[in-house]
């Protein structure tokens, strides 16, 4: 199943930072995330969230495999 990880303030509203989901699309993620945690697929609609699958940033849909990781970000700054 592949590791889903949130970061920055995404794993606050998740509750959790890393959890394994049995889906076979990013579009089927988002669908198992919001229907999880209405605030957190509501957050994670927005178009600032950053998707990142074994370290490529990604856009749109795409299919996933057992041993992908994928990670959502918000923007973060720093100085």
């Amino acid at each position: 199943m592949p590791k889903v990880v949130m970061l920055a303030e995404l794993a606050a509203i998740a509750g959790w930072r890393e959890q394994n989901y049995d889906v076979d699309t990013l579009v089927d993620l988002r669908a198992q995330l919001a229907k999880d945690n209405p605030a957190l697929g509501e957050r994670l609609s927005a178009s600032r969230v950053r998707v990142i699958v074994n370290d490529v940033l990604v856009h749109g849909d795409q299919g996933l495999n057992l041993e992908d990781e994928v990670a959502f970000i918000t923007p973060v700054s720093g100085g």
